[in-house]
């Protein structure tokens, strides 16, 4: 996760209020209408956000969510940004059946929802109305997902979800560059359901702001196991009194090296990579000398970095395996209840 030490804080805080001053400026034009916004008609828009930089599982959230919206019999598609990938416009990565591009062309994340969901097609745009535009045209869903649109204010939605990690706001509660957070607390204002991740509870400045709301908790839990070639290899099980390396490159590290341990794995080693690192064969020669020198008997790593690993020169020779992880949310039944009525589903 981004968090700078104290030291840099002090020095960045400057840049904060005026990064702080901009957005609530921009906020204002797109709600006094200045700034125009947009839809598909026929379809609901569900966003799925939060408002730090990352950790707080937007993307087990919104598979979690098409998941369960497909099994009520509702035709869903996910439209997410595709951070980091290699191509621009509007593109379809999955149409729901046939994986359309790979990680590097789609981003590892919207690449991981493709190749996880069956029967819900995943499109990439970095101006969501345009990918809002060509999800309707091509696939016709009654809902579709924004991953990680709160801050997209120039589409319009019928429902914003918003994740929130109270030890991350504990820990460094400042604006953007000074800390992690995106917008100011004001902007909860705008979150119609809250996802509480860990139960851990949000400092005042910001908790004020969501008083009233549908609040639910949220957390991990191991799902499977996968092989390196995406195959399942198990249940979670497996790993009780394992030797393990943990490898991962995702924001919050340490929530993954949690989840392995609750499996009762016995971590020999971690190595934490950057968050949506992209890994070389160099990345592999390192992680096979790590297996020598802990003995591990497995290298166990994330669904996001494992799209990419097996990618890489050399991961043949890993004892590769990739942990699936799904979210746990309270009162389950309750919250997709709530999701019906807000946002207008008719099944």
């Amino acid at each position: 996760m981004y968090n700078p030490s104290l030291p840099y804080r002090i020095l960045l805080w400057p840049i904060s209020v005026i990064y702080g001053a901009l957005v609530r400026f921009r906020n204002l034009l797109y709600l006094k209408g200045i700034l125009k916004r947009a839809r598909p008609s026929g379809v609901r828009i569900i966003s799925v956000g939060n408002i730090t930089v990352g950790g707080t599982g937007k993307t087990p959230v919104t598979l979690h969510l098409a998941d369960r919206l497909k099994e009520m019999g509702i035709k869903v598609a996910i439209l997410s940004r595709g951070y980091q990938r290699t191509t621009t416009g509007p593109k379809v990565v999955s149409d729901g059946e046939r994986l359309l591009m790979g990680p590097s062309e789609a981003g590892d994340e919207p690449y991981l929802m493709a190749r996880r969901l069956k029967g819900v097609p995943v499109v990439v745009s970095e101006r969501r109305t345009l990918g809002a535009e060509l999800v309707k045209e091509r696939f016709n869903p009654q809902v579709i997902i924004l991953d990680d649109g709160f801050q997209h204010l120039a589409i319009e939605r019928d429902l914003d979800i918003v994740l929130l990690d109270g030890r991350i706001l504990h820990e460094n509660p400042y604006l953007l560059p000074a800390g992690p957070v995106r917008e100011p607390a004001s902007s909860l204002k705008r979150a119609d359901i809250v996802l509480l991740k860990g139960g851990a509870a949000l400092p005042h400045g910001f908790a004020h702001y969501i008083n009233g709301k549908p609040l639910w908790g949220f957390h991990y839990r191991a799902d499977g196991l996968l092989d390196k070639a995406f195959r399942e290899a198990g249940g979670p099980e497996l790993l009780e009194g394992r030797p393990i390396l943990a490898v991962c490159g995702i924001a919050e590290p340490a929530s993954f090296f949690a989840t392995l341990e609750a499996c009762g794995a016995e971590i020999r080693g971690r190595l934490a990579f950057p968050d949506h690192h992209g890994y070389t064969s160099e990345d592999v020669a390192a992680i096979k000398e790590s297996v020598e020198k802990t003995g591990a008997e497995w290298v166990v790593t994330t669904e996001k970095d494992g799209v990419k690993l097996t990618g890489c020169k050399g991961v043949d020779g890993l004892p590769l395996f990739v942990l699936t992880v799904d979210v746990a949310i309270d009162r389950e039944e309750e919250f997709m209840a709530k999701i019906m009525e807000l946002s207008g589903i008719e099944t």
